[in-house]
């Protein structure tokens, strides 16, 4: 849409969102002709939630009907495929997905972050609107690094400290399951040092391109990756 993202630190290139259905699918294949609540398609979980269908040989146009819903809390969705509404939805990091397979009965197909990575987590600014070189931007980064060193060099610390802001984001999450989720989505993915894996861009980029020029119907130029990634910033900010 024309504004300059630069990201200055990557906190996680494992998109933190899943996609649930209910207990009859065992398999994403089973969704076509199915009812499949996601983000629009210009939204970049929308983006997403179309490259990973392509992958596992869905169109999200042709082969499934595509419910654009938008997020809140993700209640609606989870009411909706409760009631069989939905088929499947794309759900975010307000709830945990096994929780919502124990006491929903509802059943997950995949984890965004196994399917596709992609680093869009961390502390991105519109340098139309904040320079790079501010020292608020400047400041927000060695908080994010300074926090990110801590969680990740002292395993047991992260994991006490990073289950109990877990539990502030999920209210509905109990210790243990605030545990579970920061074991397998955040103690096991996120970053020390707020770079992007260069490779991971090198693949993402051209994926998120071609999904744009489906979507709009207009060329989309893959765009230079240091352009979006200034890992050079985050290297010199480094606490």
């Amino acid at each position: 849409a024309g504004t300059p993202w630069t990201m200055l630190c990557v906190n996680t290139e494992r998109p933190l969102f899943w996609l649930m259905a209910r207990a009859e699918f065992a398999d994403v294949s089973e969704l076509r002709g199915r009812r499949v609540a996601m983000h629009p398609a210009l939204v970049a979980p929308g983006c997403f939630t179309r490259i990973i269908l392509r992958g596992r040989g869905l169109d999200p146009d042709t082969d499934i009907e595509a419910v654009p819903m938008h997020p809140g809390d993700y209640s609606e969705h989870i009411r909706m495929l409760e009631s069989g509404e939905l088929d499947a939805a794309v759900i975010g990091s307000t709830w945990s997905p096994e929780q919502l397979v124990a006491e929903r009965g509802l059943r997950l197909l995949l984890f965004f972050g196994d399917e596709l990575q992609i680093p869009t987590t961390g502390v991105a600014v519109d340098p139309s609107a904040v320079a790079l070189d501010d020292p608020r931007a400047k400041g927000v980064v060695r908080a994010n690094l300074r926090a990110l060193g801590t969680m990740l060099a002292d395993p047991a610390l992260g994991a006490a400290l990073g289950a109990e802001h877990v539990r502030r984001l999920l209210p509905a999450a109990d210790p243990a399951t605030a545990r579970d989720f920061y074991d397998r989505y955040v103690g096991a993915h996120f970053k020390a040092d707020g770079r992007p894996d260069a490779d991971v861009v090198a693949k993402a980029l051209p994926l998120v391109a071609e999904e744009l020029r489906i979507s709009t119907g207009r060329p989309v130029d893959v765009p230079p990756a240091d352009r979006i990634y200034r890992a050079d910033l985050t290297t010199a900010w480094t606490p």
